[in-house]
């Protein structure tokens, strides 16, 4: 009886959503990562060529005007 009523549509709904939700999660953390990670190197590399400093620049993309 519990195999069966997992497999109703809103008990299958729900299962994915929150499957969804968590993958979300996990692919911000990683888009966060990557962006830390790319500014670090930006600045290691900089320092290296004597370059103006990365931190001067807006440190989230979605500040940024696109010119939309």
């Amino acid at each position: 009886m519990r195999k069966l009523q997992a497999l109703r549509p809103d008990h299958v709904a729900r299962r994915t959503a929150g499957r969804v939700a968590g993958l979300a999660d996990q692919f911000k953390d990683f888009a966060v990562d990557v962006r830390r990670q790319s500014a670090s190197r930006e600045t290691e590399l900089r320092a290296q060529l004597r370059l103006d400093s990365v931190e001067t620049r807006p440190t989230r993309y979605d500040d940024v005007k696109d010119g939309r």
